[in-house]
């Protein structure tokens, strides 16, 4: 088992293992922020858009 792994990374000379490491961890990253992101909770989005709104009409001029 050991040589088969020592011949798969040997034999990629040419290719740039950080690179592809990176590009994994960030794909994986983004993959992870867009769910969170589509998970929110709608009402709490919809509460602090009009946060501002709101609080200029509460205001005491």
């Amino acid at each position: 088992m050991n040589d088969r792994i020592k011949y798969i990374l040997n034999s990629g000379d040419g290719i740039n293992w950080l690179g592809i490491t990176i590009f994994v961890v960030f794909f994986i990253l983004f993959l992870a922020v867009v769910w969170i992101t589509l998970r929110r909770n709608k009402d709490a989005d919809d509460y602090m858009a009009e946060m501002p709104i709101n609080e200029k009409e509460e205001s005491f001029e």
